[in-house]
């Protein structure tokens, strides 16, 4: 079926609860994902956003970016406001890759965002695991 433009991809395979629904734009070749919910569409940040060169301002990826950067930021802030300076400074050398990373990224969005999620992600992951070594770390900490 067609949905504003939108065509419905037959090939998806909904997963996670709901009926979700891919589409694909016919403008632009990357997939773009539709919960459909009391019959109403919750539209992902890909739609809203869409791709770099849409009307929109900023892609869809970038946005990811910004969102995981400017966390990243804040946390990098705590640790070191908590006498964490070295976890701190290990989270900020992996949002430096990161942000070399997704530099690359953001330059063909559709084209390398399964690169970016199997090499850049697990970066922020690693962030969270170092972030997590240091909260335990924290005098006062329940355990």
């Amino acid at each position: 079926g067609v949905v504003d433009g939108w065509t419905q991809d037959e090939a998806f395979d909904g997963e996670h609860g709901g009926v979700p629904i891919q589409f694909r734009d016919p403008q632009h070749p990357a997939a773009c994902t539709v919960k459909q919910i009391a019959g109403g569409l919750e539209h992902t940040v890909s739609i809203a956003a869409g791709p770099r060169g849409s009307n929109s301002p900023i892609s869809a990826g970038g946005v990811a970016c910004w969102f995981m950067g400017l966390a990243q930021l804040v946390v990098i802030v705590l640790l070191f406001a908590w006498g964490q300076p070295g976890h701190g400074l290990a989270v900020f050398v992996l949002l430096m890759l990161q942000l070399v990373m997704m530099d690359h990224f953001l330059a063909s969005v559709t084209q390398r965002a399964l690169w970016y999620s199997g090499f850049g992600v697990p970066l922020f992951v690693a962030g969270m695991m170092v972030s997590a070594f240091a909260v335990r770390g924290l005098q006062g900490v329940a355990r």
